[in-house]
């Protein structure tokens, strides 16, 4: 997983004048190593054992890296709760009164229509990926439209008031 951080999202388009793919890749900032130490130091000041919560003090210390502040598999069934409210992210997302966005760009398998699938944004570019070391995963048009509902997406979330994407 390559981490970065974007330029402020209304710079973004701005700030680059090469083609789609040569724009967004220049606007890549390196991550912020100690904005990630900061976030692992205050993590094992908590009441808990060092590294006892795993990938999650992982991903905290990343989003740490990739935003410069210290603060698997997806199938139908993970969107479904994710749309629904109950998993981890939605607590995290209430406790910190962050938007959260569920967008369906590759789930491999289809949400049905109920109340709950109403709630994510059907973008999707293809049903999952292809088998890597057979085949690249994508072809680069799909890579592309799925990098642009990424944008749009970042879009709906500043137009909001977001200050950090996370995705």
């Amino acid at each position: 997983m390559i981490s970065a951080t974007l330029l402020p999202f209304d710079r973004l388009l701005g700030a680059c004048h090469a083609p789609f793919l040569d724009a967004l890749t220049a606007c890549i900032r390196p991550v912020d190593d100690q904005a990630g130490a900061a976030s692992r130091a205050y993590l094992d000041t908590l009441t808990k054992p060092p590294g006892s919560l795993g990938k999650l003090e992982a991903l905290a210390i990343q989003l740490s890296e990739i935003t410069g502040q210290m603060q698997s598999d997806v199938n139908p069934t993970a969107i479904i709760v994710f749309a629904a409210g109950g998993a981890a992210i939605n607590v995290f997302s209430r406790r910190i009164g962050a938007r959260l966005e569920v967008v369906d760009v590759g789930v491999a398998g289809e949400l049905g229509a109920t109340a709950v699938n109403a709630k994510v944004v059907g973008a999707k570019v293809r049903r999952g990926t292809a088998n890597m070391a057979e085949t690249p995963a994508m072809h680069r048009e799909e890579a592309i439209a799925a990098l642009e509902v990424g944008m749009q997406a970042a879009q709906r979330a500043f137009a909001a008031g977001c200050r950090c994407l996370s995705g």
